[in-house]
């Protein structure tokens, strides 16, 4: 069965949606080998995107014009139906929720849906999403032949918002990429993290970009205190541009103590795996999370994990971390300081069961309802 991938995200730094499409189409090439990927891209693929298995696929770079260079969403609408045309395969499948707008003959159209903010958190996006991507959206989900959701929370999401879409059945699966996992760090890298981001005693991690759903603002304002009872600075790992955020206010005033946040901008997957392994403890503060991808790369590295206990963040950490009803301010600080000062829970903690998002099991019900609804 032949299968074309819209890699429209790999033209850009392999983060969120990239590295999800990387590790998947990963997992398709080991453990359904019978699923054979044409991974199709407007321009070359972003340096960062590596690891895929290139024996294994055929890769396509076509741009519609070579000198000028036309935006990803028209060469995807536009565009990428010509090629589909030509090539007939079975499936198209796109890793977001965009099925093409042009006719693409008797190919069927498959999404990954990872979310539904584009129906509770619109305000969150960036205005070029907002105005140019989620009005595809809507439409997208509605048409699809196939879905893969990547958690029952999103899939329950999908019924209450979608329940006249055409295609009702869906599959259900994600996971963090395999090299995600405990390692040995050497006393040498530890002192040179501890070094590079002034820690002294140790340090409480967050990994994500900065946007309304994520909250920062809320895990910044418990931060000084948790800070003053335990030592534990706060490392903000991808948060670009808060400087220019609502964050910079709160960071920036006379009282708050600098010393106890430090923020990063991108960093390689080696570097963050050796952060997940040294950590503390990671902390979310998200309103909102259709997965937790950061969550479960944590716990895959053994650092203990808090979250609020809401959206898919019960599905992923309760049970394995801690999750926080509510936003009581002094009840979070009071969890968090306690736990830190418990070893015992805290060792506890670094050894949760995940082995139900694991790729080889979720790629044989992927295969599985791909030929059911291929029939």
């Amino acid at each position: 069965m032949n299968i074309v991938v819209d890699c429209r995200a790999f033209t850009k730094r392999a983060t969120g949606i990239a590295t999800y499409a990387i590790d998947a189409i990963r997992a398709i090439c080991s453990y359904a080998p019978e699923l054979h990927l044409i991974l199709v891209s407007p321009t070359s693929f972003h340096e960062s995107i590596t690891g895929l298995p290139v024996d294994k696929l055929d890769i396509i770079i076509d741009p519609v014009l070579r000198k000028i260079k036309v935006p990803n969403l028209i060469w995807y609408h536009f565009y990428l139906p010509k090629i589909i045309r030509k090539l007939r395969p079975d499936i198209v499948w796109s890793p977001m929720s965009e099925v093409p707008l042009l006719p693409i003959g008797k190919t069927k159209k498959m999404i990954t849906v990872h979310d539904v903010v584009n129906k509770e958190y619109k305000s969150t996006m960036l205005w070029k999403n907002r105005w140019f991507a989620l009005p595809f959206v809507n439409y997208s989900i509605k048409k699809a032949d196939l879905i893969w959701c990547n958690s029952n929370y999103t899939h329950s999401k999908l019924n209450l918002y979608y329940p006249n879409r055409k295609q009702q059945d869906v599959v259900i699966g994600d996971s963090c990429s395999t090299k995600f996992r405990k390692i040995q760090v050497s006393i040498k890298q530890k002192n040179e993290i501890y070094k590079k981001y002034a820690i002294e005693k140790g340090f409480i991690l967050f990994v994500g970009t900065i946007e309304p759903r994520k909250n920062l603002s809320f895990l910044l304002h418990i931060i000084p205190e948790i800070y003053k009872r335990t030592g534990y600075k706060l490392l903000i790992v991808g948060a670009k541009g808060w400087q220019s955020s609502n964050l910079s206010s709160i960071i920036n005033a006379s009282d708050y103590p600098r010393e106890a946040v430090c923020f990063t901008q991108y960093i390689g997957s080696e570097e963050l795996i050796v952060l997940y392994n040294l950590a503390n403890l990671y902390i979310s503060t998200a309103l909102n999370e259709g997965f937790g991808m950061p969550q479960l790369e944590a716990m895959a590295c053994g650092c203990p994990v808090v979250s609020p206990h809401n959206s898919a963040m019960i599905e992923v950490v309760e049970k394995r971390g801690l999750t926080i009803k509510g936003w009581d301010k002094k009840n979070w600080v009071n969890q968090i300081c306690g736990l830190l000062e418990d070893m015992k829970k805290i060792e506890a903690m670094k050894n949760p069961d995940i082995s139900e998002y694991n790729w080889q099991d979720i790629i044989e019900r992927v295969r599985h309802y791909i030929e059911e609804k291929s029939k």
